[in-house]
């Protein structure tokens, strides 16, 4: 707060702030609450801001593989504005590495071809931004052993988010940083991300590592899959 602000100055600011303004009164309140009631949100803030049913069970085998989909041009993801993933459990002590299939890192403005690379090497820093909490030191890297690209959200300790079992969204934003917005996979705002993604066919799953298997020795696809989730929209 500015202090020692002459009182004459104040005054004119004040003046200019309710200049050609009227004063609320309960009849305009009441007025405004009936426009509100007769002009509804668009559909689609309406449809972040209400309850929403949770969505037909996906079958993950049967989704396109993201990887596949970039590599045959038929989806960039340079081309959407936002892209979320689901993680159950993402790796790391502090649980904040999220992996992204080959050709992820094209959502964020980078070019990335060193794949036969067997190590790690870092594509880039993108700019991620929660509120006024801004992180410009979190990579993005290739990792050779496993051959996917990896993010190093931003832990709770850096001010960041618990990951476990949520919706992990980017959203580019105007200035080339991305919005990173985290709410859990059974919210409101998750199910209707994940029934926009369906409506518009553009729901993909990674391919990740199988770690379980089932006592009758098959692979559990279900928790493969739920692990790997990754829309563009």
């Amino acid at each position: 707060m500015q202090q020692g602000v002459p009182r004459a100055d104040a005054d004119a600011a004040f003046d200019k702030a309710r200049f050609e303004t009227t004063a609320l009164t309960d009849e305009l309140l009441a007025a405004y609450t009936a426009l509100r009631q007769a002009q509804p949100p668009p559909p689609e803030i309406e449809q972040e801001a209400q309850p929403v049913a949770a969505p037909a069970p996906v079958d993950g085998a049967a989704l396109p593989l993201f990887r596949t989909a970039i590599e045959t041009g038929a989806v960039n993801p340079a081309n959407y504005n936002a892209m979320w993933i689901h993680g159950e459990a993402l790796q790391g002590g502090s649980r904040n590495q999220l992996e992204l299939p080959r050709g992820g890192h094209r959502f964020f403005g980078f070019s990335f071809t060193q794949y036969e690379y067997p190590h790690n090497l870092t594509i880039g820093e993108p700019v991620l931004r929660s509120g006024a909490r801004v992180w410009n030191d979190r990579r993005l890297t290739w990792h050779g052993n496993n051959r996917m690209e990896r993010m190093n959200l931003p832990t709770t300790t850096l001010g960041g988010f618990d990951y476990a079992d949520t919706a992990v969204m980017f959203r580019r934003l105007t200035d080339g940083s991305f919005e990173l917005i985290v709410t859990p996979w059974d919210s409101d705002l998750a199910r209707s991300w994940r029934q926009a993604s369906a409506q518009r066919q553009t729901l993909f799953r990674l391919v990740v590592k199988i770690k379980r298997v089932s006592p009758s020795g098959s692979a559990d696809f279900r928790h493969a899959f739920a692990d790997a989730r990754v829309s563009s929209v």
